[in-house]
């Protein structure tokens, strides 16, 4: 199975494993899934990290890209956003969005704003 993980999501797996439900962790687990950090959430881990809202470890990325598969960005999941209802404000999130109805891929996420999307999505 696929799943698409939310830049928390991402974040406390490396960080504060603790928070994330039991259920998930044994998705992230299970080496006959497919993982998949999009190149929004590694976006939006720079943005955070380089105006001091956060702070990653040395090698965070490579580490993350070498347990994880990549998602690019692509130009449909761009103009799929457009056709969004406007729940969710952060761009981010939308882009994120946009990509798991575009790829048919279930996101892992606790935001409450993209919980409420006609999406397939698992509660992190």
């Amino acid at each position: 199975m696929k799943y698409l993980l939310d830049t928390h999501i991402l974040l406390w797996w490396y960080l504060d494993p603790a928070k994330i439900k039991t259920e998930v962790s044994a998705i992230l687990e299970d080496k006959g899934n497919e993982i998949y950090i999009s190149d929004v959430v590694s976006w939006e881990i720079v943005i955070k990290t380089s105006i001091g809202k956060l702070r990653i470890p040395d090698g965070f990325f490579k580490e993350s890209e070498t347990d994880f598969e990549v998602l690019p960005i692509k130009r449909n999941h761009i103009y799929k956003v457009s056709e969004l209802e406007p729940i969710h404000k952060d761009p981010f999130d939308r882009l994120l969005i946009a990509q798991s109805i575009v790829e048919n891929i279930p996101i892992i996420t606790r935001d409450r704003q993209i919980l409420k999307y006609e999406i397939k999505a698992i509660e992190g």
